[in-house]
């Protein structure tokens, strides 16, 4: 018995490690649910199609798409903490969440990035605080594309921390 508990703790202590990693990595905070909902009316006009990145990540202020505007910060730190809060109790963000609902949080449109996964589409929102030289606060979130829809799975960040905004 004492040979399969050490089994089980070792197992255990490695998934739990592959599970930070994969957070470190930009996993961010995946949920369990994948299941798609309609998105709500006020967030009927966000599509995912209007700013796109295709260069070297993380993007630079020179870099910004014609036309973007970073989300004022206050607003920024508001929305980041709802992607914060998705593990917990009543979330505003689940799995459930679709691109248009993350959009309304940021009051805008993010920008999509390259993503080597055809399943999957991520997108930066940026804030208007700028945090290193010739960058600025941003979040990345990684949407799963099912059909025409693309639900939330994660979320990273880059200059603000979880802590941050608890």
């Amino acid at each position: 018995m004492k040979k399969f508990s050490g089994k089980l703790a070792l197992l255990l202590a490695l998934l739990l490690l592959v599970t930070v990693c994969l957070t470190a990595c930009g996993g961010g905070d995946a949920k369990k649910d994948d299941a798609a909902t309609e998105a709500p009316a006020a967030a009927a006009g966000f599509t995912g199609d209007k700013f796109s990145f295709d260069g070297p990540l993380p993007i630079k202020n020179a870099d910004l798409p014609e036309g973007y505007t970073p989300v004022p910060h206050e607003k920024f730190l508001a929305a980041y903490k709802a992607l914060v809060d998705s593990i917990g109790e009543n979330p505003t963000v689940t799995t459930s969440s679709t691109y248009a609902d993350i959009a309304v949080l940021f009051g805008t449109e993010g920008i999509q990035v390259p993503n080597k996964a055809d399943s999957y589409a991520t997108y930066y929102w940026i804030s208007d605080k700028e945090e290193n030289v010739n960058r600025n606060v941003f979040v990345s979130v990684t949407f799963k594309k099912n059909g025409g829809n693309m639900t939330y799975f994660a979320y990273s960040s880059s200059d603000i921390m979880p802590e941050d905004v608890r």
